[in-house]
């Protein structure tokens, strides 16, 4: 501490006391007491600079070398110089601002110690940790980190909580903190690269750690319930530890694209594009690590992924536009679909976009259908066989729906081409009857049976056949209409079996013609009697079978018998 140099106050006390000297020597009491008073405010004054003076220089300088009792003495000191009256309170003000001020230094000093002295005790720990990893067995992370770098974080902590003002605890809390992490970003390194397969995270941790730090290396094991876990190992270097956990990231990112380009292809092939490109997502985690051939093929499979995306909202498009259109045009509306499908045979709007489009067109077909039975009435086969061919190169080969329908179509141009073949066979036989009259009857009487068994409908066209029947029928003898008469029982035609009955009731004279009729009444009723049968009149097929079946000798008794019997079991089933 320097000394205060006191030369000018000295030099003004001793001219008050030789002042005061005089006084006396000349008896001036009232000089002397008021010198004596003057010599009191100059000690005083003298005390305060001096005390000011020390107390300033001591708080300039070290911090620890403050001696806390003698500044509390210099206070002491100058305080004991304050006069009490008012005039005095300027000094005070500047007295307590000097005593607050080496309160707070003391403040200062006290927390500068407890700062050292809690800076000591954390490298301390630091010290016990860094030997505890080097060792041959080193101590577990956890325990290492519970037990020192968060102990240490801790005492810092609240040392910095009690003087929250101290910069050198705050900048050790700081370090201890930054210390802690780094720890902890060691000590989960391996973890997040082998348990959360995030190597990358784990490397680019590694790279934060400071040199010369240690790793704890942790491997894969198996619980007691065969599961598997990561167990502690042992303490390695960081490089150690960065080329092992690259190498692990190296075979788990090939493993990892080789499933996710195969479960990629899979989507692909069952058309869904945006399900291979969701399992592409995340792979910039293991992308890094893969060679240039997975690279590649995860980029064919994104750019195959794109590409059938756009063709498939392409497709979408196209199929709604064909849905929209196929009220108006079904067939254009099915070529627009035809292209949807070409374009991506997997888009969803597809399957709506079809039916819809089918509904349509069974909707077409049945009109024409209906157009070319309406033709066929009206015995417009021309017309009927147009329909037909149209509607085959339009509607054929789209689904099996409107197979149905074209074969329902085919069914009556194949009645009209039929119906067109028997006509023309009808009028070519009418005239080689017409011929054979007056050759021979019998073979005429042949072919006029032959052309009683086509089809009414061509019949109805032949406007001489009434006339030419009626002259081969009085030409025949009785044997000729006998023999045709009876072929007649093994005949389905219910029009020439009435038409038999007819003949024969004419004929009636003849008891075979009588006894023919009968037969032939019988027929007709086991022929309606399948007819009913077929339309669902049970009672009426059984009344007319029971008089067949009971009708002895006649040809259609065992079948009417069988059929009776097939009747009655299925009631009994029922």
């Amino acid at each position: 501490m320097a000394t205060v140099d006191s030369r000018p106050e000295r030099e003004r006390a001793l001219t008050v006391l030789e002042q005061i000297r005089t006084a006396l020597t000349n008896d001036n009491l009232q000089d002397a007491v008021k010198q004596i008073d003057l010599l009191q405010d100059l000690l005083a004054d003298w005390k305060r600079t001096e005390a000011r003076q020390w107390l300033d220089e001591a708080m300039r300088g070290d911090l620890l070398v403050f001696n806390i009792e003698a500044a509390n003495q210099r206070l002491t000191q100058w305080r004991s110089t304050l006069p009490e009256d008012q005039a005095s309170m300027g000094e005070e003000r500047e007295f307590n601002h000097y005593k607050e001020r080496v309160q707070e230094r003391s403040r200062q000093k006290q927390s500068d110690l407890q700062a050292r002295g809690v800076i000591a005790h954390c490298e301390e720990l630091w010290r016990k940790a860094a030997e505890l990893e080097r060792t041959e067995q080193p101590a577990h992370p956890d325990h290492l980190m519970n037990n020192y770098y968060t102990r240490a974080r801790d005492v810092a902590a609240s040392a910095y909580a009690e003087s929250p003002n101290n910069a050198t605890l705050d900048t050790l809390v700081q370090q201890t903190d930054r210390l802690r992490s780094n720890k902890l970003i060691a000590g989960n390194a391996y973890k997040k690269a082998i348990e959360k397969e995030n190597y990358i995270d784990a490397l680019t941790d590694l790279d934060k750690l400071p040199p010369g730090d240690l790793v704890p290396r942790f491997r894969v094991v198996m619980d007691p319930t065969s599961r598997e876990m990561t167990s502690f190992d042992r303490m390695i270097a960081i490089t150690d530890a960065h080329d092992e956990i690259e190498r692990l990231a190296r075979l788990w990112a090939a493993d990892r694209a080789a499933t996710v380009i195969k479960s990629g292809t899979e989507a692909l092939q069952t058309y869904s594009p945006q399900a291979a490109l969701d399992a592409l997502i995340g792979r910039e985690k293991y992308e890094r690590f893969l060679r240039e051939e997975f690279r590649q093929q995860m980029r064919d499979l994104e750019r195959r992924a794109n590409e059938d995306v756009r063709l498939l909202e392409q497709a979408e498009r196209r199929a709604r536009q064909a849905q929209r259109l196929t009220e108006e045009n079904a067939i254009g509306a099915w070529n627009i679909y035809v292209e949807a499908y070409q374009t991506y045979a997997g888009a969803p709007a597809l399957v709506p976009a079809r039916e819809t489009i089918i509904n349509g067109m069974i909707s077409e077909l049945e009109g024409l259908a209906g157009q070319a039975e309406q033709a066929f009435m009206n015995k417009q086969m021309e017309r009927v066989g147009q329909i037909y061919q149209d509607t085959r190169l339009k509607y054929s080969e789209k689904d099996a729906l409107l197979d149905t329908l074209l074969a329902r179509l085919e069914e009556i141009n194949w009645q009209a081409q039929t119906y067109q073949e028997y006509l023309l066979s009808a009028h070519e036989m009418l005239d080689q009857i017409q011929d054979l009259i007056w050759q021979d009857v019998v073979q005429a009487g042949e072919l006029l049976g032959q052309l009683e068994n086509y089809p009414p409908i061509v019949l109805e066209e032949m406007q001489s056949l009434p006339s030419i029947r009626s002259e081969v029928r009085r030409r025949l003898n009785a044997e000729v209409i006998y023999n045709q008469l009876f072929k007649l029982l093994l005949s389905t035609n219910t029009a020439e079996i009435e038409r038999g009955i007819s003949v024969a009731t004419e004929q009636r004279d003849e008891p075979r013609f009588r006894q023919l009729r009968g037969d032939l009444d019988i027929h007709l009723r086991y022929l309606e009697a399948r007819r009913d049968y077929a339309a669902g009149d049970i009672q009426k097929a059984k009344a007319k079978l029971e008089s067949v079946a009971a009708t002895v000798a006649h040809p259609d008794q065992a079948v009417a018998r069988d059929l009776m019997d097939e009747i009655n079991s299925a009631a009994e089933q029922q």
